[in-house]
């Protein structure tokens, strides 16, 4: 039989106070989200659209229980404390499933099926569900007229310096209206608009151009095999979880090694999905404001007046050029929000993780910062010849823009946490721990192995 310690020390561990670790429904409801991506081949602003819908759905309904921050949208007026927020978190991902994947009906109905399965049917389970179903219907209805349906004329032309249709496929440009699409929390598309290009006469767009010709080439002799490697392994095309996919990735692996709970999670999940819908619409509202040309169009043409930037008409660059303008990079923009949003939530840069890519299956990469990750970012579309190197730049700095704002204005905590001293709290916990566990399991003496206090009268036997 446990003693009271005993007890008090199962109910810590129990109830999380030092670690709580472990696959839960929003990963398994996740995972599900990002076959989706693939299976749709979504380019990567109507992905990131998608997992904004989804993850504010359940972070609202999460938070109808928990009241740990401000709520997005959804505000249940009778919410019952004893909800059951697996139930809850389910019920959300499913409903705003069906809506956005209506393709993917039968993984999620299997899902929602083994959810009802494990799940013991009770006023908690029940009570959930309809925080889910109503936190759902809420976001999915606020964003039904937000312009990502909307259909623009796009007028090619073929002035120097000006996008155009690439080769091999030459496919017409991918969404000229997403940077009319309504932001999740910027004020507007435009808000931190890079200043553009460099002019095609300037020293900057010279340098841009002759590095990216001959290292982005796809017979280049400058570049290395692992850049080749990274270029391949960050490509995120069609049929792949795209750049967003693979941020959401990111955050679920640093959510799993920093042991973080399940409301802790949905509130990350929803920080940074927020940052990587309007980073999308930010920087398609970037694309066509300026409609730069890609690498291979300017190799191949160089008709721009100036003489320092050889043309080569069989130039071809290591991955095909995506079907929209150079200026911004989008993968660029993508992770910088995505990681300046890690950054702010952990309170620092030095996060270690691994990661691995559709596009190269069976290769594993590593890092140890989120800094690093977004240099190597960038610099892999440079690699595979599709940006210029102020594209990329340019693109970090926007989406940092971008994930500040997220960070600062959507979802923000009731009582903000002084996350720079996690580390102080967690080794807390720690030892209160060990001191329970001692206290708890140390080995006792019997009466008798006490030594006799002085003068005291021995038993009678």
């Amino acid at each position: 039989m446990k003693s009271p310690f005993q007890w008090l020390a199962a109910a810590l561990f129990a109830a999380g106070l030092v670690f709580s670790a472990g696959a839960d429904a929003l990963d398994d409801w996740s995972a599900a989200y990002l076959r989706a991506l693939k299976a749709e081949n979504n380019t990567p602003p109507l992905g990131a659209r998608s997992m904004a819908i989804y993850s504010i759905a359940v972070a609202d309904a999460v938070n109808a229980i928990q009241h740990r921050w401000r709520p997005y949208l959804f505000v249940p007026t009778n919410a019952s404390p004893d909800a059951n927020v697996e139930a809850a978190v389910a019920a959300a991902a499913y409903r705003t499933a069906l809506v956005l994947f209506p393709s993917r009906r039968a993984d999620f109905e299997a899902l929602w099926t083994a959810t009802q399965t494990n799940l013991p049917d009770t006023a908690a389970r029940t009570a959930g569900f309809q925080l889910g179903f109503a936190s759902a219907d809420a976001i999915v209805e606020a964003r039904a007229a937000d312009g990502s349906n909307t259909q623009v004329p796009y007028i090619p032309t073929n002035t120097p310096g000006a996008w155009r249709r690439t080769p091999p496929w030459f496919r017409p440009p991918d969404l000229p209206h997403w940077g009319l699409v309504k932001p999740f929390a910027l004020t507007n598309a435009s808000q931190f608009r890079p200043p553009g290009p460099p002019a095609l006469t300037s020293d900057r767009y010279v340098a841009d151009y002759n590095e990216v010709k001959s290292i982005g080439a796809k017979n280049s002799t400058t570049r290395t095999a692992d850049q080749t490697l990274a270029a391949r392994f960050w490509s995120d095309f069609s049929g792949t979880v795209t750049p967003p996919g693979h941020w959401t990735q990111i955050t679920l692996a640093l959510a799993q090694s920093n042991r973080l709970s399940l409301p802790d999670k949905a509130h990350l999940l929803a920080l940074v999905h927020i940052a990587l819908s309007d980073a999308g619409i930010a920087c398609w509202d970037t694309k066509y404001a300026y409609n730069f040309w890609r690498p291979v169009t300017a190799a191949i043409r160089a008709d721009n007046g100036n003489p320092r930037t050889e043309p080569d008409p069989n130039w071809e660059s290591l991955l095909p050029a995506p079907a929209f303008p150079d200026y911004v990079s989008g993968h660029s923009t993508y992770t910088a929000a995505g990681a300046e949003v890690l950054r702010r939530w952990f309170g620092r840069d030095d996060l270690a993780f691994s990661i691995s890519s559709d596009t190269v299956p069976g290769v594993t990469r590593s890092y140890t910062s989120l800094s690093s990750v977004v240099t190597e970012i960038g610099r892999s579309r440079i690699w595979g010849g599709i940006h210029f190197a102020s594209a990329d730049l340019d693109g970090q700095a926007l989406g940092k823009k971008v994930g500040d704002w997220a960070f600062e204005h959507a979802l923000r905590p009731v009582n903000p946490p002084r996350r720079g001293l996690d580390w102080v709290w967690a080794a807390a916990r720690i030892a209160l721990a060990v001191v329970v566990l001692w206290i708890a399991f140390r080995p006792r003496r019997r009466p008798e192995q006490y030594p006799p206090r002085e003068g005291a009268v021995p038993p009678v036997p």
